[in-house]
C-alpha cells in the first residue's frame, strides 16, 4: 500500500472535490495522515480522517501562525488577510482525545514568516514565540506518547538542539520524529538520523537537485513519503497540474527506489512497513 504521511486534505483548496478523492482512495487503498496547520485545520483534519479507514489525523501549530499571519488561499477559509496568532494550549490537547489522531505536528522552526516584522526587538520577540509553542508541542508529543512533525526550513541544527535540550530522544525510548519535506544537506540528514529521526521526502526529489545523494545515503528504514499536498506537486505532473494530489506519491516511491536501486515493490513495501511503525497503526 502506498503511504502519504503528511498531506492536507484538511485545506479549503480540496473543499469541491474532497468527494471524488475519498472515493478514489477507498476503491484503491493508500495510507494518508492528514495534517493540521493550526487550531481549525487541526478540526478539519480530523473530521476529514473520518471519512475513510485509510485516513488518519495530526494536530498541530505550524510556525507561520505562531505570529500574525498572511493568509494562504490554499489553507483556511476566511475572510481576513491577516489571520491572528494562536497558541498550542487546552483546546488543542482536547483534540487528542479523539481516536484518530495518530501524531502532533506540523511544528517548527521556519523564520521566513518573520518578514512582517519591521525591527530587530519585534522579530528578536517573534522568534521567541516560535521556540515556545514549539516546546509545548514536543512536550505534549512526550506527555501523550505520540510521535512528532516537524516542520524545519534551513534551521535544522537548531531544530535539534531544541528537541535534544528537551529530552526527545528516539535513540533512548519511545519518541518519534520525522523531518517532514527535507530540503537540507547531506550532513544534516547524517545528523538527523544518527539521533534517530526519520526523514520525510516530498516531491522535491522528482526534480534536478541536491537531494538524489542525501535519498541514496538515507536509510531505506529511516524514510517516510508524503505529498504535503496541495503543495509541492511532483515530476511528471509538476509541468501541466495546478494541485498536488495523494495519490501522486507515487512518483515519490518510484524515484527512491531508482535512487536506491531497488524494485518498486520492495521500496513501496518497505516505506508502508515505516509508515504503520511510526504512527503506531493498525490497519
Amino acid at each position: 500500500m502506498l503511504c502519504d504521511s503528511h498531506c492536507h486534505l484538511n485545506f479549503s483548496q480540496f473543499e469541491g472535490e474532497l468527494d471524488k478523492i475519498i472515493e478514489k482512495i477507498n476503491k484503491d487503498p493508500m495510507l494518508i495522515i492528514n495534517v493540521g496547520t493550526c487550531y481549525s485545520t487541526s478540526v478539519k483534519a480530523i473530521e476529514v480522517s473520518k471519512k475513510s479507514p485509510f485516513f488518519f489525523a495530526s494536530i498541530g501549530l505550524h510556525p507561520s501562525h505562531v505570529n500574525p499571519f498572511f493568509k494562504d488561499s490554499k489553507e483556511i477559509f476566511s475572510n481576513e488577510d491577516l489571520l491572528p496568532a494562536e497558541k498550542f494550549d487546552e483546546k488543542f490537547e482536547d483534540l487528542l482525545k479523539e481516536k484518530k489522531v495518530v501524531a502532533i505536528g506540523e511544528t517548527g522552526l521556519d523564520f521566513k514568516y518573520l518578514e512582517i516584522f519591521k525591527n530587530e526587538k519585534e522579530k528578536s520577540e517573534a522568534i521567541e514565540r516560535q521556540i515556545e509553542e514549539f516546546k509545548k508541542q514536543i512536550q505534549k508529543a512526550k506527555d501523550f506518547h505520540l510521535p512528532l512533525i516537524i516542520h524545519v526550513r534551513e534551521l535544522y541544527e537548531k531544530a535539534l538542539e531544541i528537541l535534544e535540550e528537551l529530552n526527545f530522544d528516539p535513540l533512548e525510548s519511545d519518541f518519534r520524529g520525522v523531518f517532514h519535506f527535507f530540503s537540507g544537506s547531506l550532513e544534516q540528514a547524517e545528523k538527523i538520523v544518527k539521533r534517530g529521526f526519520f526523514i520525510g521526502f516530498s516531491g522535491a526529489i522528482t526534480y534536478k537537485n541536491k537531494l538524489s545523494e542525501v535519498v541514496k545515503r538515507v536509510p531505506i528504514e529511516k524514510i517516510l513519503t508524503e505529498t504535503d499536498s496541495p503543495y509541492a506537486i511532483p515530476m511528471p505532473y509538476k509541468e501541466k497540474e495546478e494541485i498536488n494530489y495523494p495519490f501522486y506519491v507515487k512518483e515519490i516511491v518510484l524515484k527512491i527506489s531508482q535512487f536506491k536501486n531497488l524494485s518498486f515493490e520492495k521500496t513501496k513495501k518497505q516505506i508502508f512497513k515505516n509508515t504503520l511503525k511510526f504512527f503506531n497503526i493498525t490497519l
